[in-house]
């Protein structure tokens, strides 16, 4: 006797009975379906530099029962720093599990993440590798990228205070042909009245030495 259930969901697990007869005989089977679910392959991502280390989330979905999530080196021992896990429950029954865990540079790159649920020989693990280059203390192009920077704003500011000076010297020698120009127009202007004024003069001396 056997109990062939299709596209069953959480809520279907529970007792069920199964009759079978025939004319006065008759045989009963007593069946408890149990659930499960394996989750999605988790998610490792990096959150943020803290102190000297690197935080890491690891994260998965869709798990029934509840899991357990370890973190391992590369050997599959457990990892010695300590993690916050947090496990919450979906509307559709499912578990969504998220841990959190900050490692630090000289320790062995080599990071995995592993959901297990024991009882059911149900896991799924994601690995990755951080090189020490990845942390903030340790990177040795750090420095290299800051005396780099500083000497980039340097230059911007050495430019910037060249191109004013610049932009002065220019303003100043235009001033100086625009005042140049225009005492040249008023002298050429004197000049003119001058020359009228003794042209007028003369004109008038002849005129009266003909009388």
């Amino acid at each position: 006797m056997s109990l062939n259930l299709k596209n069953s969901q959480l809520s279907d697990q529970g007792q069920y009975t199964c009759m079978i007869s025939l004319g006065d005989w008759y045989d009963l089977a007593v069946i408890q379906l149990n659930m499960i679910a394996k989750g999605e392959e988790p998610s490792i991502s990096l959150e943020h530099y803290e102190g000297n280390g690197i935080g890491l989330t690891c994260s998965s979905k869709g798990w029934y029962p509840k899991s357990q999530t370890v973190w391992l080196d590369s050997k599959g021992k457990n990892r010695t720093e300590k993690s916050d896990t947090t496990t919450t429950e979906t509307p559709a029954g499912t578990f969504s599990t998220s841990s959190y865990i900050i490692v630090e540079p000289g320790v062995d790159s080599e990071i995995s993440c592993k959901i297990i649920i024991s009882a059911l020989q149900l896991e799924s693990e994601s690995r990755i590798l951080i090189s020490d280059v990845f942390y903030p203390t340790t990177s040795p192009w750090l420095l290299p990228f800051i005396v780099i920077l500083l000497l980039f704003l340097g230059i911007n500011l050495f430019a910037v205070h060249k191109l004013r000076e610049s932009n002065q010297t220019v303003s100043k020698s235009e001033n100086k042909k625009n005042e140049l120009k225009t005492e040249q127009e008023c002298l050429k202007y004197e000049l003119g009245k001058m020359d009228f004024f003794y042209i007028c003069k003369s004109l008038k001396m002849k005129f009266s030495l003909e009388r």
